[in-house]
This record gives structure tokens, sequence and C-alpha cells, in this order.
């Protein structure tokens, strides 16, 4: 009898344990998200390349910024879409480069 208490408290403790575990995983990957969006805002830049050059505003003028190692950060985590030719054409913006924030490994 009290082997089998045992394994019924030891199954209930596995059980909770589970719970847990999966209810921390999924605050996890809700706050994961919450971080990323507010890192990498992306209702800006998931536009088309044809899309972004039909504003004037985003590629001439003194918000405009030109530096390639920007620009291959925007593209790639702002998820740019066009061909590699075209992205290397899009230009930086002050605003875009101002919702850049890359987080260091201790952050």
């Amino acid at each position: 009898m009290k082997k089998q208490v045992a394994v019924l408290m030891s199954t209930a403790i596995a059980a909770n344990a589970i719970g847990n575990v999966v209810s921390i995983a999924d605050s996890s990957v809700e706050s994961n998200k919450e971080v990323r969006t507010s890192i990498y805002p992306d209702s800006q830049m998931v536009v088309k390349s044809e899309e972004f050059m039909k504003d004037k505003n985003n590629w001439d003028g003194p918000d405009v910024i030109e530096d390639d190692n920007l620009r291959f950060m925007i593209n790639s985590r702002y998820n740019r879409e066009g061909s590699d030719e075209e992205l290397r054409k899009l230009p930086v913006t002050k605003e875009m480069v101002k919702n850049l924030r890359i987080l260091s490994p201790e952050q």
C-alpha cells in the first residue's frame, strides 16, 4: 500500500513538474516575441524594395546614411524583400538605425 501511494505521489509530482515546465516554456516564448518586436519593429521594414523606393524621403535627403554594414544588418533583421542587387541599393535612414538595437550577450 505504501508503495502504491509513493508511486501515485511521484507520478503527481512529475505531472505537476511537467506542467510547470510547459508553462514556463510558453511564457518564455511569449516574452521572447515581445522582446524581439521591441528590438526589431517589423512594421517599418518588411516591405518590398520597390515600395520602399517610392517615397523619396527614404532614399534622398539629410536622414539617409550610406553604410554597407548597417544596410546588411537592417536587411537581414527586418526581412527586407528583394534580390541581393536590389537590397544593396536600398539606403538606410536615421530612423532605421534608431530602431536597430543590438543586444550584447550580457543583456
